[in-house]
């Protein structure tokens, strides 16, 4: 006992967490890709 959640996916990544992350880089490149697009 005594190991919290942070210890736990540092030590086994969760593949939700990988997907979580991988959607939040491609809608930050999305929006990135619009300003650019758009100017701003």
């Amino acid at each position: 006992m005594g190991v919290g959640p942070t210890q736990w996916a540092a030590r086994r990544p969760h593949p939700y967490g990988v997907l979580a992350w991988g959607s939040f880089m491609s809608c930050v490149g999305a929006m990135a890709h619009d300003v650019q697009k758009y100017g701003g």
